[in-house]
């Protein structure tokens, strides 16, 4: 019986970028991305914008309705939520940490 080549392509590929997305995803999930502020705080909205997750202020309100999002290891859905020097964000798979340069 012959092989197919072909075939045998194909299957190997789709193995080569099941791994190697998985990889990927874990990769990106481990990384902690630092968000720098000037003040003393920023509020989540600020920060929901600041990161690109929303376009405008207004957005933020129906955005947290939407998405869970984790402050320290509590869910938080207030925007007006003030973030301080390392606070931890958790949303999306994404871990990002809050670090006051002042």
């Amino acid at each position: 019986m012959k092989k197919n080549k072909k075939f045998d392509i194909i299957i190997m590929y789709k193995i080569y970028l099941y791994t190697h997305s998985f990889i990927f995803k874990y990769h990106r999930r481990c990384e902690m991305k630092e968000v720098f502020i000037n003040s003393e705080y920023i509020t989540l909205a600020q920060f929901l914008k600041l990161e690109g997750f929303i376009g405008s202020g207004g957005e933020a309100k129906y955005f947290l309705q939407e998405v869970e999002v984790e402050l320290n290891g509590e869910l938080e859905n207030r925007r007006g939520k003030k973030l301080y020097s390392n606070d931890v964000i958790k949303l999306e798979g994404n871990e990002f940490i809050i670090i006051n340069e002042n």
